[in-house]
């Protein structure tokens, strides 16, 4: 892949590797605009392979759109920008044409680490924020179950670890937020003339995942218990038990 660097023809002013804890390999922060984050993804192969621009600011696009449908149904998702450049890394791959997605910077900490410090006893959420989980939860499964019915992409990548419970810089008020905002949508086959874009696993994902995968029933339950006293996200679990009554092809749990 080359050696990381900051060459005068990408997009940026300047650009630096993030220092946050993330699986994504190609995370950067802008020095000069520290309220932004910038992905450049790998489109599940490495930076050798990468599908062609055109292919990439599509996906990018198309995924964007989804996610900001998200917020028709309540979900607060960060502001997203697609810009197009040059790679960040030196050698020949200094000069691949890459999509990037910007996105705002979310102040707080996701809801995976927020659980494990609540089982160390060091962390509890306010109870302002039962209703923020809650209700982006509900908001999120009657999205899925209204995208999935009607057989359009829906977003199945449900774990505590996506979302962040905090604010954007000049918000007063915390929210949570749907951060991982670059992959998980699910499409179902025929919606591109694009190759490898439909998920082969459209109609059985959502049970592998909502039953054995991320366990969607405990991931609320651990919510539920990040409170003191514990609550009930009785939205989320009404909607939960709606998807799993969908009609899923050869359904097993």
């Amino acid at each position: 892949m080359g050696e990381f660097k900051h060459p005068e023809n990408i997009p940026f002013r300047k650009i630096e590797k993030a220092d946050i804890p993330t699986s994504t390999p190609h995370f950067f922060t802008l020095p000069d605009n520290p309220e932004k984050l910038v992905r450049m993804e790998n489109f599940g192969v490495d930076y050798d392979n990468f599908p062609d621009l055109h292919r990439q600011t599509w996906l990018l696009n198309d995924t964007k759109k989804h996610f900001y449908e998200l917020r028709k149904y309540g979900v607060h998702v960060p502001n997203i920008d697609v810009v197009v450049g040059k790679g960040p890394y030196a050698g020949p791959y200094g000069n691949r044409d890459v999509a990037y997605m910007v996105i705002d910077k979310i102040h707080g900490e996701d809801l995976w680490e927020i659980h494990k410090k609540n089982l160390e006893g060091t962390k509890t959420l306010p109870v302002s924020a039962v209703a923020e989980i809650d209700n982006c939860f509900a908001g999120l499964f009657q999205h899925i179950i209204d995208a999935y019915s009607a057989r359009r992409p829906y977003f199945g990548d449900f774990s505590l670890g996506q979302f962040v419970y905090g604010n954007k810089k000049g918000e007063d008020k915390d929210h949570l937020y749907l951060v991982d905002v670059a992959s998980g949508i699910e499409r179902p086959e025929g919606y591109s003339d694009y190759t490898n874009v439909s998920s082969p696993d459209y109609d059985s994902h959502l049970q592998t995942d909502i039953f054995k995968y991320h366990n969607w029933e405990k991931q609320i339950e651990r919510c539920e218990m990040m409170f003191d006293p514990s609550v009930r996200l009785e939205k989320s679990r009404v909607a939960l038990e709606k998807i799993k009554k969908l009609s899923f092809p050869s359904a097993s749990k």
